[in-house]
């Protein structure tokens, strides 16, 4: 079954009308059977009754309790149907963007490459979000847009909505997924048209920007970088210990360290920042849990995050 377009305030009417029905149709059971009960707990109470008549069977009672229900159940289910088929379907001019879920935060990647942690949508624009995790299973749950969709890794899924109303929107994990998971928080702004092609003009500005090879371009990537892949929910930058070690003058000093079983001192130095990255379980900081979970990076990422850390942040 093919639908329109559906914005959000037409899927939060039918989620609305769907919650509203069960919720009143489940009442209305509830308050009939109880009803039933107690009218029969009375009517038919021993003192008044010493031998209960014996009922052989009734065929228009048994079709109404079976009959009845399962018009009602499937009711439910068609309306239900409708209503994901039309949070399903993937209008043919929708914007693709790209979210990218890991422990214990959520980035979004626009057509132009740009990356944020906070997602600007378009009002009245289609949009289809690409959903990946880099780790572990999570959940994209916008409980604004009544809409919610797992984030399983090596299995692609999607959300696809029009925002039809400016503002913004709270975003949430609704999949435990570690330590962190309650903090694992974004937001989504959803902006007039004009507004939204000056944000792309930004980007575009800002991704040409940090496109050089010169120090301040190189650090101002290095910094977007670990904000991106959720460095920072974990390592703070003003010496702040969080989950794990703070980033702020960490280079060049000794730290104790766990390997295999056993205490050693090491120097922060750009090897063993670099696999701190790579394999961050394979060293653990004393004093710190094993929480860190292999991150997506590449070599030259790699260098711009070391190159950062060296410099104190």
């Amino acid at each position: 079954m093919k639908h329109d377009p559906q914005t959000i305030s037409q899927i939060l009417e039918k989620v609305s009308f769907g919650y509203w029905i069960i919720s009143g149709v489940s009442l209305f059971m509830f308050v009939g059977i109880i009803t039933f009960v107690i009218f029969c707990l009375v009517k038919y109470r021993r003192s008044v009754h010493k031998t209960p008549a014996q009922i052989e069977g009734n065929l228009l009672l048994e079709l109404t309790w079976t009959l009845i229900p399962t018009v009602i159940v499937m009711g439910f289910f068609f309306q239900g149907w409708d209503t994901f088929n039309a949070m399903r379907d993937v209008p043919d001019d929708a914007m693709e963007i790209t979210v990218y879920g890991r422990m214990w935060s959520w980035s979004y990647e626009y057509p132009n490459g740009y990356q944020t942690d906070i997602l600007v949508l378009p009002q009245n624009r289609p949009v289809k979000l690409n959903l990946s995790s880099e780790d572990v299973i999570h959940s994209f749950y916008i409980p604004a847009f009544r809409t919610k969709e797992d984030v399983v890794p090596g299995l692609p899924t999607y959300l696809s909505f029009t925002a039809d109303k400016t503002g913004e929107f709270d975003v949430f994990c609704a999949e435990f997924c570690g330590r962190l998971h309650s903090q694992m928080l974004s937001k989504i702004r959803v902006v007039p048209e004009e507004e939204w092609n000056e944000f792309v003009k930004n980007s575009d500005a800002e991704i040409a920007a940090l496109a050089g090879d010169d120090i301040e371009s190189r650090m101002k990537r290095a910094q977007s970088l670990i904000k991106r892949k959720g460095c920072v929910t974990c390592h703070s930058l003003d010496g702040t210990p969080r989950v794990g070690p703070s980033f702020k003058d960490v280079f060049g000093t000794k730290r104790i360290i766990e390997r295999g079983g056993t205490e050693t001192e090491i120097l922060v130095d750009e090897s063993y920042l670099k696999k701190a990255i790579q394999d961050p379980k394979s060293e653990i900081v004393k004093g710190y849990d094993p929480l860190m979970p292999k991150v997506d990076l590449s070599d030259n990422e790699i260098d711009l995050i070391v190159e950062l850390i060296k410099k104190g942040i």
